[in-house]
C-alpha cells in the first residue's frame, strides 16, 4: 500500500507541475479568480460523476470535521489557488513553480509542530539535497533583474506556496478516516465561499476574445487533471504516508514546470536545469527509501 501511495503522490506532483504553464496561458483569455472558480466547478462535476458511478455510501462528517474542511477549503485550497493565479498575471510560470518550494518547508514545520511527526536523518538529508538542487535551478536559470521587477507578484506567489503547505498537515488526521473523493468535494465546495465572490467582482473583465475558447479548454484540463485528479491522489496518499514524507515530492514541480515550458513554449533547458533536476530526484529517492537507508 505504501508503494501505491508513493506512486499517487508522485503523479499528483507531476500533474501539479504542468499546472503553472497551463494557468499562465489561460490568463490570456480570462481573469484569475474566474479561472480558479471555473476549474473548481469542473472538478466538482468530476467528483459528482465519480460518486454517481461508484455508488459509495455518503461520508458522515461531524461538525468539527466540517470546520476543519472549511478551514482547508478557504485558507489552504481556495486561498493559495487564487493567489497563485493572481501572482502569475505579473510574474511567470517558472517563478510560480519555483516558489511553490515554500510548500514542503511549511509542511515539515507544521507537521512537526502540530502532528508531532519525527523527522529522520535521511529525510532531512533528502530535503537538503533537493533544496540545493532547487536553489541551483533558481540561481542558474532565473534572471535576477526580472525577479526583482516582479517583486510584488513574487511575494504573492511565495504566500501561495506557504498556504499550500498548510493543506497536508491539516488534512492528514481526517484523511485517515474518510473517502478521499468525498473529502475533496467538501474542500472544493467550501473554497467557493472565497473564490466565487471574487470571480463575480471580475465580471467587467469577462470579454469574448479570440483566445477565450483556448482559455476555457485549459480550464477544463486544470479542473479534471489538477484540481480533481491530483487532489484525490494527494488525499489518498495521506492515508499511508506521513505528512512530512509527502513534502519533498513538491520539489519535482519546478522540474516538471521547466520541462513543460520547453516542450510547449520552446524554452531552453540549461545546465542548471539538468544539475538541479538530478539533485531534486536524488532527494526524493532518499525520502522514499528512508526506512531502508536508516536500517
Amino acid at each position: 500500500m505504501r508503494a501505491i501511495a508513493f506512486g499517487a503522490i508522485l503523479l499528483a506532483n507531476l500533474l501539479g507541475g504542468i499546472s503553472y504553464l497551463t494557468q499562465s496561458i489561460a490568463l490570456e483569455g480570462l481573469p484569475p479568480a474566474t479561472i480558479t472558480t471555473l476549474r473548481t466547478f469542473v472538478a466538482i462535476a468530476c467528483g459528482l460523476a465519480w460518486l454517481a458511478c461508484s455508488k459509495r455510501t455518503r461520508t458522515r462528517l461531524t461538525v468539527r470535521e466540517h470546520l476543519r474542511l472549511a478551514t482547508v477549503g478557504i485558507f489552504a485550497y481556495g486561498g493559495p489557488l487564487l493567489l497563485g493565479t493572481i501572482g502569475m498575471e505579473d510574474s511567470t510560470s517558472s517563478n510560480a513553480s519555483v516558489l511553490i518550494l515554500l510548500e514542503p518547508i511549511t509542511i515539515l514545520f507544521v507537521s512537526w509542530l502540530c502532528l508531532r511527526e519525527r523527522l529522520r536523518r535521511t529525510q532531512m538529508l533528502g530535503i537538503a539535497i533537493a533544496l540545493v538542487g532547487a536553489s541551483l535551478l533558481v540561481a542558474l536559470d532565473t534572471d535576477p533583474t526580472a525577479f526583482l521587477e516582479r517583486q510584488q507578484a513574487n511575494i504573492t506567489l511565495a504566500l501561495h506556496g506557504v498556504l499550500w503547505g498548510l493543506y497536508t498537515p491539516i488534512m492528514k488526521p481526517i484523511a485517515n478516516r474518510h473517502d478521499p473523493v468525498q473529502l475533496v468535494m467538501a474542500v472544493m465546495l467550501y473554497s467557493l465561499l472565497l473564490t466565487a465572490p471574487v470571480a463575480l467582482s471580475e465580471a467587467s473583465r469577462w470579454e469574448s476574445t479570440p483566445v477565450l475558447g483556448q482559455s476555457l479548454a485549459l480550464i477544463a484540463v486544470l479542473g479534471v487533471f489538477v484540481s480533481f485528479l491530483s487532489t484525490v491522489l494527494w488525499n489518498f496518499s495521506l492515508r499511508s504516508i506521513a505528512a512530512s514524507s509527502v513534502a519533498p515530492f513538491v520539489f519535482l514541480q519546478p522540474i516538471v514546470g521547466t520541462l513543460a515550458g520547453h516542450l510547449v513554449a520552446g524554452e531552453e533547458i540549461t545546465r542548471g536545469t539538468v544539475v538541479g533536476g538530478i539533485l531534486i530526484a536524488a532527494g526524493v529517492v532518499f525520502v522514499m527509501f528512508h526506512r531502508k537507508v536508516s536500517t
